[in-house]
């Protein structure tokens, strides 16, 4: 009987930290390139199973929210990096999540959010320059739409 749960608990283990991550990779190869491909079925089909086998991978969320904004979900997208946010589990740089969500916070019109992420994005990496440049954009349009709403109140 010790033998026997012995090898279930081995069997599980071996499921959940070699096998498991393994599928999830190989799903991700199909995805990247059903993706170059431009077939959109396949690659939703294949990010399903990515993300069936490792939920909580921040690289495949983060294809994930790549794959909603090429769909034009930009609001899906947005949601999805917030989410990733919450459950980094350190497959990619910070920065990078923070950045991406600046990114998509300004397409939907959101600068001040956006100077939110892109701030945070410094917290972890002060030298990122791409996150400074994106900052100065924002305030950029912030300015511009001061411009417009001052004359308005007149």
């Amino acid at each position: 009987m010790k033998k026997i749960l012995i090898s279930l608990i081995l069997i599980g283990f071996i499921w959940a930290c070699g096998i498991k991550p393994f599928l999830g990779e190989m799903f991700h190869t199909a995805f990247r390139q059903a993706m170059a491909t431009q077939k959109i079925k396949e690659s939703k089909d294949f990010l399903n199973l990515m993300l069936l086998y490792d939920p909580d991978n921040t690289a495949y969320k983060l294809e994930k929210a790549t794959f909603l904004v090429s769909q034009g979900d930009w609001r899906g997208a947005t949601q999805e990096i917030t989410e990733t946010l919450q459950t980094f589990n350190g497959d990619v740089v910070p920065w990078g999540l923070y950045f991406h969500q600046g990114l998509l916070r300004m397409r939907s019109y959101d600068p001040l959010g956006a100077i939110e992420s892109y701030q945070e994005a410094l917290k972890y990496n002060p030298k990122f320059y791409p996150a400074i440049d994106q900052i100065k954009s924002a305030i950029d349009v912030l300015s511009k739409q001061e411009s417009v709403i001052v004359p308005l109140r007149r």
